[in-house]
């Protein structure tokens, strides 16, 4: 991955609880699609969110699905990811949040973005699996294998 070809981005974070910044390491979307095309048992994939955006443009899709082709594998993959899991999280006291921002402005990019992704991720582990923090997965750094 390259920093110069705006594959990977590193941010700073204010941190009030330590009183200092947490830095992040943002891997792009475009470069582990493109980890991703360049596998060697990569046949494509294709995405769609439902309901169809040729109705109302304006309207929150309900869930998207990923479809991948494998060389190797006789079925495809398919990844579905349901909009309202996509833009929650647990807040305090184990209430559902709603996200704002990206999620809300551009719902269908979002949706998009996250089961592209996992299904990406699931299939290509052993080339996409590496861009990704051992505490994305829950595990510790002892678990996960080079």
């Amino acid at each position: 991955l390259s920093p110069f070809a705006d594959e990977v981005l590193l941010t700073r974070r204010d941190n009030s609880a330590r009183t200092g910044y947490d830095y992040l390491i943002i891997v792009r979307e475009q470069a582990r699609r493109r980890i991703a095309a360049e596998h060697p048992m990569c046949a494509g994939w294709t995405y769609e969110d439902f309901p169809s955006p040729l109705g109302k443009t304006y309207e929150k899709p309900i869930f998207g699905r990923c479809t991948v082709h494998r060389k190797d594998w006789k079925e495809p993959y398919v990844e579905i990811v349901y909009y309202d899991e996509a833009v929650s999280m647990i807040g305090k006291g184990g209430a559902t949040v709603k996200k704002t921002g990206y999620a809300q402005t551009q719902p269908r990019s979002f949706l998009r973005g996250v089961f592209v992704e996992r299904s990406l991720r699931n299939c290509f582990p052993d080339r996409i699996g590496r861009a990704y923090a051992a505490e994305e997965f829950g595990e510790s750094e002892t678990d996960i294998k080079p």
